[in-house]
């Protein structure tokens, strides 16, 4: 009986459940790149039209649909989806300048 009483005060722990250390520098380095990515999106973003800035802020930043985005704009969600498409375009090549 002593057996199965001290099985009681000892928890079984999974290996598999236990989780690595995490390395601070790869957290840090992580973290950096983060920064200069949202430093070059803004740079982009001041590039492009005022229009062009609008959708996409509301699109990815606002995370609203094109429906919802239309009614913003007062325009229709197939011209939404049309004026994204192109933003996101014009945006891809000027991204593609400062890689």
């Amino acid at each position: 009986t002593d057996h199965y009483r001290s099985k009681e005060r000892r928890p079984v722990v999974n290996i598999e459940s236990i989780s690595e250390p995490r390395d601070e520098s790869q957290d840090s380095q992580a973290d950096l790149i983060c920064k200069l990515n949202q430093e070059i999106v803004k740079k982009v973003l001041t590039c492009l039209s005022v229009r062009d800035q609008q959708i996409l802020q509301l699109k990815f930043f606002s995370e609203l649909d094109n429906i919802e985005i239309a009614q913003a704009l007062e325009t229709k969600p197939n011209n939404v989806g049309v004026w994204l498409y192109r933003a996101l375009k014009r945006f891809q090549v000027i991204y593609q300048k400062y890689e």
